[in-house]
C-alpha cells in the first residue's frame, strides 16, 4: 500500500518565504537500476524506455526515451496519496540531442516530450466513521415533532458529507420483517450548518420535488416520499415520509473542509392513526430513526497535467519541450501545482514522448518531486522526520548562494531561489528531529 501523507500546514508558500519540503519520488536520478534489463528500480517503463550513459546530468546515467521505439514512450511511478490543498512541485531535466534530436510536427500535434503529473483515486486514505444520532424510536411521543442532532467536526482528510434521514428497521435470521410492522415516520426542516453558516442543505424542509437534491433508498417497497397530507407540517406545506418494512431513508451530499463544526438537526414524528406500514404509529421496539452523517474523501482532480499543449496550463510552468527548444543542453521542467481543495488523488510522476513519427531521442535526469509544508523541515525519504540520512544529503546537495540547484536539492530550497546556500541550511538543521522511530 502506497505510503498516506498526512497534511500539516506549517508555512506558507509564497516565494520568498520559508517553505518546508518532503521528497516523495525514488531514484529520480535512475542510478539504482537492473543490470540485466537496464530498468531503473522503482519506474515502470513503456517503449524499451531503459537507462543510459549517452549524456547524463547526475552520477552515471540518464533515462532514455527513443520515439524509434514507439509513438509513445516512457516511464512511470506512483508516489504517494495526498489530499486538497497540497503543494506539489514537480523538477526534471531534459535534453534532446543534436545527432537526433525531436523532429518538427506535421498536420496532427507535434511530437513532444516531457513530464507528467497524473491523478489516480487515493490509496489509504480512507474516510472516517459514520455517526449518527437515532434518537427516534417506539418511546418518542407520537403527533407532535421532536428534534433530533448531531454537533461533530469534520474529520481529516474529508472533503464531503452524506447527510443521512433514516428509519432502521431490524429483520430476522433470514432477512424477513420483525413483528410488529412499523408506521412510518415523517421528517421535516432538517438543517445543516457549517461552521456557523446558513444551512446548507436544499429543499431543506421538502417544499419542492425531491428530484435533483434528495435521494431515496430502500429496499422491498421501502423508501421515502414527498407527502402533503398525513401529518401537519412543521415548516411549508411539505414533509418526507419514510416507510416500509425495511431500513430506508433520504440522503443528500454536502461539501465540507476538515476542521470545520458540524451540526444537524431534524424534526421527527409519527402518527396515531392509521395502520402499519402506511400508517400507524411507529412501534416496534429495535426500531429507530434519526440523522446520520457519512464521510467522504475528496474526489480526483481533473484533467492531468499533461504534454498535450494547452491540456491543463499551470503558470509558470515549462513541463515539456518539442522541436523549437535548443539540443545538447539540459533543459529544465517544472510542474507547480496545488491541489484543488475538496480534492484527493494517489499522485504519478511520468516522463513522456508523445506523438512521435519514428525518430527523435529525448533523454531524462535528476527528476525530483516535493510536497510543501507536510513536513517541518526537509524529508528526504517520506519518513516524517529529519535524522542523520537527510543530513547526509544536505552536505551532497549544498551549492552556495547562486550555485543553483543540484540534483537532489529540491527538498532543500527552503526559500526558492535556485539554490541551496546558508539560509536553506539553517531552516533545516534548526529543525532536526532524529529518527521517527528507533
Amino acid at each position: 500500500m502506497k505510503r498516506i501523507i498526512p497534511i500539516v500546514i506549517v508555512a506558507s508558500a509564497l516565494v520568498g518565504t520559508a517553505v518546508s519540503r518532503t521528497l516523495v519520488l525514488k531514484n529520480g536520478s535512475f542510478e539504482d537500476f537492473d543490470p540485466n534489463t537496464g530498468i531503473p528500480i522503482s519506474w515502470i517503463e513503456f517503449s524499451n524506455t531503459l537507462v543510459s550513459t549517452d549524456v547524463v546530468a547526475d552520477g552515471a546515467v540518464s533515462i532514455l526515451a527513443d520515439f524509434a521505439n514507439g509513438a509513445f514512450a516512457g516511464a512511470f511511478q506512483d508516489t504517494v496519496s495526498v489530499s486538497g490543498n497540497t503543494r506539489v512541485f514537480q523538477r526534471c531535466l531534459a535534453l534532446h540531442p543534436s545527432s537526433d534530436p525531436i523532429p518538427p510536427g506535421g498536420a496532427g500535434t507535434p511530437p513532444t516530450a516531457g513530464i507528467k503529473l497524473e491523478f489516480f483515486p487515493p490509496q489509504g486514505i480512507d474516510p472516517a466513521p459514520p455517526e449518527e444520532n437515532l434518537a427516534f424510536d417506539a418511546n418518542s411521543p407520537v403527533d407532535v415533532w421532536e428534534t433530533v442532532s448531531l454537533n461533530t467536526v469534520v474529520p481529516a482528510d474529508t472533503t464531503a458529507a452524506r447527510v443521512v434521514l433514516i428509519s432502521f428497521e431490524e429483520t430476522d435470521p433470514n432477512g424477513n420483517p420483525i413483528q410488529p410492522i412499523n408506521g412510518p415516520v415523517y421528517v421535516d426542516s432538517v438543517s445543516l450548518s457549517i461552521d456557523g453558516g446558513a444551512n446548507a442543505l436544499v429543499n431543506p424542509s421538502f417544499e419542492s420535488t425531491l428530484s435533483g437534491n434528495w435521494n431515496s433508498f430502500g429496499s422491498g417497497g421501502s423508501g421515502a416520499i414527498r407527502n402533503q397530507f398525513e401529518v401537519p407540517a412543521d415548516d411549508g406545506v411539505a414533509v418526507l415520509k419514510i416507510g416500509g418494512d425495511f431500513t430506508a431513508g433520504a440522503t443528500q451530499e454536502v461539501s465540507v473542509s476538515a476542521g470545520q463544526t458540524f451540526d444537524l438537526s431534524a424534526k421527527f414524528r409519527s402518527r396515531s392513526t392509521g395502520t402499519p406500514p402506511n400508517g400507524g404509529p411507529y412501534q416496534h421496539p429495535a426500531a429507530r430513526a434519526g440523522v446520520k452523517v457519512e464521510w467522504i474523501v475528496g474526489s480526483v482532480p481533473q484533467p492531468n497535467i499533461d504534454i498535450v499543449p494547452n491540456a491543463n496550463p499551470i503558470s509558470g510552468t515549462t513541463n515539456a519541450i518539442d522541436s523549437t527548444d535548443p539540443t545538447d543542453v539540459w533543459i529544465p521542467l517544472t510542474i507547480d501545482y496545488t491541489m484543488p481543495a475538496g480534492s484527493a488523488a494517489l499522485l504519478r510522476a511520468t516522463i513522456l514522448n508523445g506523438f512521435g513519427t519514428g525518430s527523435g531521442k529525448v533523454y531524462y535526469d535528476s527528476y525530483e518531486m516535493v510536497l510543501t509544508n507536510v513536513f517541518d523541515g526537509s524529508d528526504t525519504d517520506a519518513d516524517g522526520d529529519e535524522d542523520l540520512h537527510d543530513m547526509a544529503l544536505l552536505q551532497r546537495a549544498y551549492s552556495g548562494s547562486g550555485g543553483g540547484l543540484k540534483f537532489g536539492g529540491l527538498v532543500f530550497d527552503h526559500d526558492e531561489d535556485d539554490d541551496v546556500d546558508d539560509s536553506d541550511v539553517s531552516f533545516t538543521l534548526s529543525r532536526m528531529t532524529g529518527p521517527a522511530t528507533p
